[in-house]
């Protein structure tokens, strides 16, 4: 399994809830996962557009294996994750859509060095 179908396969279901990414996705990611390994390069695209993942993946070194990994399952790119990246992430957020009282909160709540993210902070 590669980047793209892990990430795909996490984000499916978070897509079809409406949580995260464009509502015309769901159909992309399914043919994918289900029938069609040709549509990576599409769904990698569609990925792109969520709103959660890029600012993490950009911040913890693209879209490779190992931050997707980190991103949906825990590994050890959280651990010790400084706080100047972090504060970044959550600014691209806002970006996104989060409103900046609820990053301003969280930004408030970060420890003062790094931390390993397990912790759920988010």
């Amino acid at each position: 399994m590669d980047s793209i179908e892990l990430c795909a396969r996490f984000s499916y279901v978070t897509n079809k809830l409406e949580y995260c990414g464009p509502k015309s996705s769901t159909k992309t990611i399914y043919q994918y996962l289900t029938k069609d390994k040709n549509l990576a390069k599409d769904v990698k695209t569609t990925l792109e557009k969520f709103e959660g993942l890029m600012p993490y993946f950009s911040e913890m070194g693209g879209f490779n294996y190992k931050v997707v990994e980190a991103y949906w399952l825990g590994n050890e790119l959280l651990e010790n994750f400084p706080k100047h990246k972090m504060i970044k992430i959550i600014n691209n957020l806002v970006k996104r859509g989060l409103p900046q009282f609820i990053a301003e909160r969280i930004i408030e709540k970060l420890p003062s060095k790094e931390f390993p993210l397990r912790t759920g902070i988010l």
